[in-house]
């Protein structure tokens, strides 16, 4: 479909935007933006169905560099984090007749295929209301790490031949992610209560406690997940955020009765910590034990931390 143009049996197929959000890169130096950009300027006709948001997230001004049409660039001076970005992503594609969002960080990699594919995806699933997000395989590295089957206990490894509408719940990483966005606007918008982590898990328990559903699709790309090793990847201010975000999503929006297994994982990570030679880290994880025993029903204001770090 690339050396075609965007129609499907004569019928236009629904208008897509993506979002891709940028923090201390440059569009020309994010694989998300160089990846997406050279697959559209592929395309012979039909370039109006899929528009394109640069947000950026950079503290302070910064020069852009020239952007081709249909390439919208906003930036906010600060790290104002996903949901806020997501936010405005859905305002612009109300303003353009959009349908579907695509969420990319800028550190995600796209097969060359990736558009076609996803084009397709969209075709197949745009008349059943049901499905309200398709998803691929993500990969950091040789790992995959997204999507993930939802357990009582905990996420499940499901295997790369995976594809299809989930009628279990699944979850996604938002990069790569594609979301209805009449469902994203039955629910309020991005929750910006979960700022920056935990947003991609609000989002997927949201899409099965209404009753919709993820589909995933046969495609991998390539993301850094830098939160994945704690002991080399992450500082404090970043691991507070996730943590705060962990906390919040898991004692607000998860049954009541897996908090106490969630405490028990936070005492098996604070002893971890402890002997990985993370102090800092360690004495947060012990003090969100303390809080979430004495105060099992935590506000969502207690998530809205927005400390100056990089997205993950």
């Amino acid at each position: 479909m690339l050396d075609g143009d965007l129609t499907e049996g004569g019928r236009d197929l629904c208008k897509l935007l993506a979002v891709i959000v940028l923090y201390k890169t440059l569009p020309c130096e994010s694989p998300a933006v160089n990846t997406l950009l050279g697959f559209l300027a592929k395309l012979q006709t039909g370039q109006d169905n899929i528009r394109v948001l640069l947000y950026d997230n950079t503290p302070g001004t910064k020069d852009r560099g020239p952007l081709p049409a249909g390439v919208e660039y906003e930036s906010t001076g600060h790290n104002a984090g996903l949901a806020v970005a997501y936010n405005r992503a859905l305002e612009i594609a109300q303003l353009h007749s959009c349908s579907w969002l695509l969420l990319l960080d800028q550190d995600t990699a796209l097969p060359c295929d990736f558009i076609g594919s996803l084009l397709g995806q969209i075709g197949e699933y745009e008349g059943d209301s049901s499905v309200a997000a398709i998803v691929p395989m993500v990969r950091s590295g040789c790992i995959v790490v997204s999507p993930k089957r939802v357990g009582f206990f905990g996420l499940n490894a499901l295997p790369e031949s995976y594809h299809g509408i989930q009628e279990t719940e699944v979850t996604s990483i938002n990069s790569g992610s594609v979301i209805r966005c009449d469902f994203v606007r039955s629910i309020g918008g991005f929750n910006r209560s979960f700022w920056l982590d935990y947003l991609d898990h609000w989002l997927f328990r949201q899409v099965y406690a209404t009753g919709r559903k993820a589909a995933i699709w046969k495609t991998t790309i390539e993301h850094n997940l830098s939160v994945q090793d704690y002991r080399s990847n992450i500082w404090i201010e970043r691991y507070r955020s996730i943590l705060a975000g962990e906390s919040t999503f898991i004692t607000t929006y998860k049954p009541k009765a897996q908090i106490p297994f969630y405490l028990l994982r936070l005492l098996v990570r604070w002893v971890r910590l402890m002997f990985q030679g993370q102090p800092s880290l360690a004495r947060l994880t012990f003090a969100t034990i303390v809080k979430i025993a004495f105060h099992p029903t935590r506000s969502l204001e207690d998530s809205c931390y927005e400390p100056n770090v990089y997205q993950r």
